[in-house]
């Protein structure tokens, strides 16, 4: 989460004072039911000054932003589908901040029918999404986002889903009303970019005035059976952990890696603790291209609708990294060249229109990272791969802790606690520790 104008530490350009970050407390993701889920619009008429959850110096979490949206049986049970979040508030100086992150999951097929299937049913999908806001209202405009996405995403997916007994796709809006067994990669991508779309609409129709000069990035992650969508805006990012050489965990088939049932009792290599020759390791597979502005075809873009790409200009010369300016009259400055809001920059070629990948799963695919770019400007792809990997392999065999989709300790939870803290050791050691943007990482587990 980052401000606006040469005199805040920002995506926007910084100047930092001296000073030192003290130690403070890991606050963990927690996951609330359906009925705490943030209102679009309700949750910009409110303004605390902090929030409930205040984690003193290590920075104030999202106050739009208290409850994760997430999907629930009409019993309020939560989904089977676990995973693990890590979100730290940045700041400068020792001096906290408000964290302008945000991140959101929905389950088995992103609705909240009480139907109950294996994975190959589709009850291992998911969506997941982490955004990362800038500006003065960075936090509003991330929040915003957040809920008016997952609200569009779950609505398309009720009216372009699976029938009652997961078989038969119903989708209204065209020719093949009817696909066998799952949702084919074209209609996740159709949903995807029209959920952005709708949110962009939303957020400028609803408050224009806060996001002019305020805006977010998104990275989501939609799982549906054996196809992975990814849509960007911005420099938030997702990565996929792919098992490499060797056997699979779990034998292969519908329990490799990780079994829907069994899935922590053969987390990574059983063997780290069994006396075994090798561990399983995994490769970063990048599932997402962050949008910076000195990115060649991005930079074209920017340069054919009338905007400038150029660092910041200061008392002695440029500095700092590429940014998206305006021509005339000459205002700007993001380091992004993709994002929701920031609508005075939309004439200089800032879109909210999302880079979409599809990929389709395979046996070896294990886990995805999905994070904002506090975590990839100190830990790379693969870093965050090797990171998560070493968790799993180090995961006791025959352990059944499936306490990650509602809180509490697991596997992926501290995996996503371990990618957060390598990446404050990394803002420690740059600037002399005097800034730290805000953190945030998801970790989710393709089960098979």
């Amino acid at each position: 989460g980052l401000g606006l104008g040469l005199g805040f530490t920002s995506k926007f350009g910084a100047t930092v004072a001296a000073g030192g970050w003290g130690r403070g407390t890991w606050g963990r993701g927690t996951d609330e039911t359906s009925a705490n889920t943030l209102s679009p619009g309700l949750d910009f008429s409110s303004s605390p000054t902090r929030s409930p959850n205040d984690t003193g110096r290590l920075g104030r979490s999202n106050a739009y932003a208290t409850g994760s949206v997430t999907s629930v049986t009409p019993s309020g049970t939560l989904k089977s589908v676990p995973r693990g979040v890590a979100s730290l508030a940045g700041g400068s100086a020792g001096a906290a901040k408000e964290n302008q992150d945000a991140h959101f999951h929905l389950d088995s097929g992103y609705e909240t029918s009480g139907y109950e299937a294996s994975a190959a049913d589709g009850a291992g999908d998911f969506v997941a999404g982490v955004l990362d806001g800038h500006g003065v209202a960075g936090a509003k405009v991330s929040s915003f986002v957040r809920s008016k996405l997952a609200s569009e995403i779950k609505a398309q997916s009720k009216s372009a889903g699976f029938s009652a007994n997961k078989n038969l796709v119903n989708d209204p809006r065209g020719a093949d009303a009817c696909h066998v067994s799952r949702i084919s990669a074209a209609a996740i991508v159709a949903t995807l970019k029209d959920a952005f779309a709708t949110a962009q609409k939303a957020l400028l129709r609803a408050h224009g005035a806060d996001c002019a000069e305020s805006g977010s990035t998104c990275v989501v992650c939609a799982r549906r059976g054996d196809n992975l969508v990814v849509a960007n805006v911005g420099d938030s990012r997702c990565v996929l952990g792919r098992v490499v050489g060797g056997s699979i965990p779990g034998g292969g088939g519908r329990d490799a890696p990780f079994g829907f049932e069994q899935h922590n009792a053969r987390l990574g290599s059983r063997n780290a603790r069994l006396g075994s020759r090798t561990a399983t390791s995994y490769v970063a597979v990048d599932l997402s291209v962050d949008h910076k502005p000195d990115r060649p075809d991005e930079a074209a873009r920017i340069s054919r609708a009338g905007g400038v790409v150029e660092r910041a200009r200061g008392l002695h010369g440029y500095a700092g990294p590429a940014r998206v300016w305006r021509r005339f009259p000459r205002a700007g400055g993001l380091a992004v060249s993709r994002a929701f809001g920031d609508s005075r920059l939309a004439a200089a070629g800032v879109v909210a229109t999302p880079e979409v990948k599809t990929e389709r799963l395979t046996p070896r695919d294990a886990f995805v990272v999905l994070a904002s770019d506090g975590v990839w400007d100190h830990v790379s792809s693969d870093e965050a791969v090797r990171i998560v990997g070493a968790c799993v392999n180090e995961e006791a065999p025959g352990t059944t802790r499936r306490t990650g989709a509602g809180g509490g300790d697991s596997v992926w939870t501290r995996a996503a606690d371990a990618v957060a803290r390598k990446a404050a050791e990394g803002w420690r050691r740059s600037l002399g520790g005097v800034y730290r943007d805000d953190i945030t990482c998801v970790v989710v587990p393709i089960l098979h």
